[in-house]
């Protein structure tokens, strides 16, 4: 099984999902979960179809693309919560000079990286 969690500190809260299948089979509405945290840490170990030689339905998680397009018609203030963690090495996000991780970053969301901290 996967999990994910909500952690709550003094002063802010964070989502925690480093693995999940797909947001559509969530139990839950990914866009109403960002809105209730200051930061959302999801899973995008893929970014989009067809990036390893198997068939993708085999290891299944939400694309980079597919998180993206579920938060698109929310305010940069929501999409900068995100914070994409969970990067498999085939992932051409995983480079900060990726055309579309830079499209991304612009339009505010985030991607981690090693020593990056967060204060609840």
């Amino acid at each position: 099984e996967t999990v994910g969690y909500r952690i709550e500190g003094p002063e802010k809260s964070a989502l925690f999902i480093p693995d999940i299948n797909k947001w559509h089979l969530w139990d839950r509405v990914l866009v109403e979960e960002v809105r209730k945290v200051d930061y959302a840490f999801l899973d995008a170990t893929f970014m989009s179809e067809n990036e390893i030689n198997r068939p993708m339905n085999e290891v299944p998680h939400p694309y980079i693309q597919e998180t993206v397009a579920l938060l698109e018609n929310e305010p940069r203030s929501v999409k900068a919560k995100v914070i994409f963690i969970h990067f498999n090495h085939s992932n051409p996000a995983r480079f900060p000079q990726n055309h579309y991780r830079k499209q991304w970053e612009a339009q505010g969301f985030k991607f981690a990286k090693e020593g990056l901290t967060f204060q609840l």
